[in-house]
């Protein structure tokens, strides 16, 4: 995955983490719906590889890692679904996190691509890595996306348990 993403422009051009950060700065101090409402980036040949890496480093312990990789998945799988609502509906913009879900549920292939992205898998372990990194009000907000939607099946079920009573998740891997 590490070659797809020396190609992907944004990653490599922002080295020193200046976008990155400043996403991250977002995130945390103005919440999801700010974050998603400054920030699109359409790359869909980097998004599996942001998310794989992100799976890595979280069941490895690197938390923050795993933030950043999951979040640039996040904004990319969030930008693809807002396009294509917009593209279907004229004038359509994002009002949030929770709305850009609500509209795609209504559109079949999105909810197709939400489930074969792994979207909502994406935003627990997104909030998961957040709260491991110290992070727990980005993380209660993702959580929060999930909380009372039956589409997000296994991954609602977790993300109300982590609202209920946070908690970090067994290592999967040893940590290097």
């Amino acid at each position: 995955y590490g070659d797809i993403l020396e190609q992907d422009t944004l990653w490599i051009q922002d080295s020193d983490s200046f976008m990155r950060r400043a996403m991250t700065r977002t995130l945390e101090n103005d919440g999801l719906d700010r974050f998603l409402s400054m920030y699109r980036y359409n790359n869909s040949a980097a998004e599996r590889a942001h998310r794989i890496l992100g799976f890595y480093y979280y069941d490895s312990g690197r938390y923050g890692n795993a933030a950043e990789q999951l979040l640039f998945s996040f904004l990319i799988q969030s930008t693809l679904i807002a396009e294509e609502l917009a593209r279907r509906e004229y004038g359509y913009s994002v009002s949030g996190a929770a709305s850009l879900i609500d509209d795609a549920g209504k559109r079949s292939e999105l909810v197709s691509y939400m489930a074969d992205s792994d979207f909502y898998r994406m935003v627990y372990y997104l909030g998961s890595a957040l709260y491991g990194d110290g992070k727990l009000r980005p993380a209660r907000e993702l959580w929060g996306l999930l909380r009372g939607r039956s589409e997000a099946g296994e991954w609602r079920i977790r993300a109300e348990a982590q609202l209920s009573s946070p908690y970090m998740e067994p290592l999967r891997e040893r940590r290097p």
